[in-house]
Parts: structure tokens; sequence; C-alpha cells
């Protein structure tokens, strides 16, 4: 009879994992337990809107926080309530993008701030307002008081045969 000793790398990515081993043509099946670690994601918000994840766990008005096993990307995405925008992402998150990634390598805590909307002001269009004789192939060019995201809407024009309404896909 003799000792056969082998090792192995420790278990850091698997609740258990198994393998074979083979001596003088007999196979052993071998087991060993795993350590995963597990980390808490805890996201906290102010104001009108929403946070969830992706893997699910993270429902923010109803769940703030999940445990995700090491190594888990977790996308965040930030819906604004109506009447209100994402002013940014705080903690293990930045900027304003609508969605965040992090990994969950250790504990996380992530913020959200939605703010209320700012309603868009025309600050000047050319030809100027209730100007005559415009040329009808002429372009009309309109100015706001903030950026405008692309989207679609509808614009009124007054003409002398009534109201016009423009529909427009930017």
């Amino acid at each position: 009879s003799s000792t056969v000793s082998y090792a192995v790398s420790a278990n850091t990515s698997a609740p258990s994992r198994t393998g074979t081993l083979t001596i003088a043509g007999q196979s052993f099946t071998v087991a060993q337990d795993g350590s995963t670690s597990v980390y808490g994601l805890n996201v906290s918000k102010s104001g009108s809107g929403t946070v969830t994840s992706s893997p699910v766990g993270i429902d923010c008005g109803s769940s703030c926080s999940a445990n995700y096993t090491s190594g888990t990307s977790v996308a965040l995405t930030a819906t604004p309530g109506s009447g209100s925008a994402l002013s940014g992402w705080g903690g293990s998150c930045t900027g304003t993008a609508s969605t965040c990634t992090v990994t969950m390598n250790a504990a996380k805590n992530v913020s959200a701030s939605f703010t209320p909307a700012t309603p868009l002001t025309l600050t000047s269009a050319t030809p100027v307002d209730e100007t005559t004789g415009v040329d009808p192939a002429a372009n009309l060019t309109f100015t706001f008081s903030a950026p405008i995201q692309r989207g679609s809407g509808t614009i009124t024009l007054k003409t002398t045969a009534g109201v016009v309404f423009e529909s427009f896909n930017a």
C-alpha cells in the first residue's frame, strides 16, 4: 500500500466542484466545497424615480438592496418619474447616463438623484416670430433654453390659412 497526495488551489468561484483523479488506471471522483463571496449592493435615491437592476434584485422603491456573488456585473437603470430627470449618480456610480454598471468585488453603495425637469422655453426663432412674407421653402430655426434630447414631437405653426401641426423626429 502506498499513499498518493495531491493539492489543488482553493475554490473561490463556485459553491462546489468535482473532478476525476486517475491513478494506475483507476478513476476516483473528487469533490471540493467552495467559498464564494457574496457582497451587498445598497442603492439610495432622492426625488421622483426608480432604480432597477439586471440581474434582478434591486427595484427601488420596493427593494433598494440585494446580495450578489463575487464577480457579478450588475447594470443599474435609473428611470425618472413623470416631470423629473436623473441629475446624477453617486457612490460607486458616476455621471448622468441612465445606466450604470458595477462589478461586485466588494460591498457597494450607489445613489441616484432625481430632480424636477426644467421646462424648456423658446429663446429665439428665425425668421422672427410674426414675420410675414416668409419664403415657403425657408428653414425655420428655433433655439431653446436647454439642449433638447433626441426624440419626436409636434411643432404648432400659425399660417394665414389656420394652424398647422408639423411632426418632427430629431
